[in-house]
């Protein structure tokens, strides 16, 4: 697994609004939409991975009981 910059991925960037004080933190919503279709990809294969492993611990079962 590698160390991921999240914030620098998605431009997240905090500023002070002078009207009024508060601070403004902004993100690029595309660059999240691709991370969160990364993960949902990653999640999909463990799945698949999974269910291969299901379909090949019940044959190993079934053949040798």
């Amino acid at each position: 697994m590698t160390e991921r910059d999240f914030e620098k991925e998605l431009y997240y960037h905090t500023s002070m609004d002078m009207e009024n004080g508060n601070d403004i933190e902004t993100i690029c919503y595309p660059s999240l939409i691709c991370i969160i279709t990364e993960l949902c990809d990653r999640i999909e294969k463990l799945e698949r991975e999974l269910e291969y492993q299901k379909e090949y611990a019940m044959e190993q079962n079934e053949r040798y009981g």
